[in-house]
């Protein structure tokens, strides 16, 4: 078996094979995904920075967009 390694971004849930490697092209391929330390950062970061700026709306909030929008 032939295995290569190349990192990309899934689009659309379509993962792009790269040009040096179209001899993977059209073939029965085994896939398995990894994610990369860098991207799990960025969504713990991403999450930490929510969290931190997170706050609770009274029980009887409502959202009126007509409020909002007054000028």
């Amino acid at each position: 078996m032939n295995a290569v390694q190349f990192k990309t971004f899934a689009r659309d849930g379509l993962i792009k094979i790269p040009s040096e490697y179209k001899d993977f092209l059209d073939k029965e391929l085994s896939v398995i995904l990894l994610l990369t330390e860098e991207a799990a950062k960025r969504k713990e970061h991403l999450f930490e920075s929510v969290n931190k700026h997170a706050f609770k709306l009274p029980a009887d909030y409502k959202f009126n967009r007509d409020e909002m929008n007054e000028r």
